[in-house]
């Protein structure tokens, strides 16, 4: 019996929310098609997302100069130890290609296998300057001229996009005026995190051997995330009713977006995102909401929908437990 062919990913033009001439039943319509095909995968291809094309050609062009420094140089701003925050530079093999399915749903051989098994990427991640507890880690403007400054640039840019997004969600969820307002009071603040990601070259012995690999399909922790691919892609989707994984063509008109565990919980719709990974670059923005804020579904959701089908978290423990499962100073219990 042939495989059936997995759909393609939708596509939403959000230019009602990122230009300020359209009226109110522009909107709603909008934030009705988002919502509808956001259900369907979790994911999206929006357009009219109004990113400057040359803020996101500088955007590539600093993330590729950044990781063509040499190792040392890069090591200015390093990681912290710690689980989270995400801040400063991830040399590839910080992070294991696990994920806490992978302990719940494996035996004790594969897991001990994965736990050794490197996440071949790199990545640089900046946050809100005014975060003084998640701070931002940077490297010394010697090294990197001008780097603080520009993706400081990109962050804000594409923060404003997020909340636009955001808003867009929202309408979209059919919530109260006060629930519509709680939402968005818990992404307020210092959120956000800009990820700046390189996939260097695997060497294919290493990944048959498992020493190294991708990070497997997955679903964020955010409330979703925006994430723009370089002509190489490699960045795909799942198919829900398939069980196949839709490829991300690259589109230079178009941010993909992907619903994350936290959106997930607050529309009380199970429909997230899964997504899994020659060398490319990303750039990529995870909306995050505030670490203490409890995330549930709304009240009037629950109501309609009949169930409340998630549990109330806070970001900071959600973020924790799944934070601990694949990075290289996870103490295995």
């Amino acid at each position: 019996m042939a495989t059936a062919s997995p759909a393609s990913i939708p596509v939403v033009d959000l230019s009602s929310f990122t230009t300020k001439d359209a009226d109110i039943a522009t909107r709603r319509q909008t934030a009705k098609e988002v919502a509808e095909k956001c259900s369907v995968n979790g994911c999206l291809a929006i357009t009219g997302h109004n990113v400057p094309p040359e803020l996101l050609e500088e955007a590539f062009n600093l993330t590729r100069h950044l990781f063509d420094l040499p190792m040392e140089e890069k090591m200015k701003a390093p990681h912290p130890a710690g689980l989270i925050p995400h801040r400063g530079y991830s040399a590839p093999g910080k992070e294991r290609a696990f994920q806490k399915e992978d302990h719940d749903a494996s035996d004790a051989k594969r897991q001990e296998m994965l736990h050794q098994t490197q996440d071949w990427k790199e990545s640089y991640e900046v946050g809100d300057d005014a975060n003084k507890k998640d701070y931002n880690i940077w490297l010394p403007e010697i090294t990197l001229p001008g780097f603080r400054q520009q993706s400081s640039k990109i962050f804000e840019r594409l923060r404003e996009l997020s909340f636009a997004v955001l808003e867009a969600l929202i309408i979209g969820m059919e919530v109260t005026k006060q629930e519509h307002a709680a939402a968005l009071d818990m992404h307020s603040g210092p959120v956000g995190q800009l990820r700046l990601l390189h996939y260097p070259l695997l060497v294919v012995d290493r990944w048959v051997m498992e020493e190294a690999n991708r990070l497997p399909a997955h679903t964020d922790w955010s409330s979703f995330t925006l994430s723009f691919q370089d002509a190489t892609g490699g960045l795909e989707f799942l198919d829900r009713h398939t069980g196949a994984f839709m490829p991300v063509t690259p589109r230079s008109d178009a941010v993909y977006l992907n619903i994350g565990d936290m959106m997930e919980r607050l529309s009380n719709v199970d429909g997230n995102g899964k997504e899994t990974a020659p060398p490319r670059y990303s750039v990529i923005f995870f909306l995050t909401v505030n670490e203490e804020a409890v995330v549930a579904p709304p009240a009037s959701r629950v109501e309609k929908d009949g169930q409340m089908r998630f549990e109330p978290t806070t970001y900071k423990e959600y973020a924790e437990e799944r934070s601990k499962w694949h990075y290289e100073d996870y103490e295995k219990k």
